[in-house]
């Protein structure tokens, strides 16, 4: 249980870090230029709706199953995003082989090794419910 909430304290840091340094760097700079007041008000609404949208999404993701580790949910986060593997590997600075095994961990410890349904699919239908 320790090791469960400590891996889920690394993903949310990792998350947080990832936003923080790979996206909210290019939202300032897009609000800081020459943006009328309707362009100005957008890019505020998706830097803040950004910082509420990856909180829940970390929760809901990390309570499909209590043993995914923090790059299952990573990984399980950008298939969900229609990423191919060859995207994913890129992402991630793995290599394809690397993703290929934690898609088939994700079936596996989401009960759906031998089951017929789209990982993608079944990902965003858990999502949305």
């Amino acid at each position: 249980m320790k090791k469960r909430e400590e891996n889920e304290e690394e993903l949310k840091h990792t998350l947080h870090s990832n936003v923080k340094e790979m996206i909210l760097p290019f939202i300032e700079r897009l609000r800081d230029s020459h943006l009328d007041e309707t362009q100005y008000i957008h890019v505020s609404m998706i830097e803040r709706n950004l910082h509420e949208i990856y909180s829940p999404f970390l929760k809901q993701l990390s309570t499909l199953s209590p043993n995914l580790s923090p790059m299952d949910i990573r990984v399980a986060g950008l298939i969900k995003e229609g990423k191919s593997s060859k995207e994913i590997a890129k992402i991630l600075g793995v290599s394809i082989n690397t993703v290929v095994s934690y898609r088939y961990r994700l079936r596996t410890k989401l009960g759906l090794k031998n089951e017929k349904i789209n990982l993608r699919s079944y990902l965003s239908s858990q999502m949305e419910s």
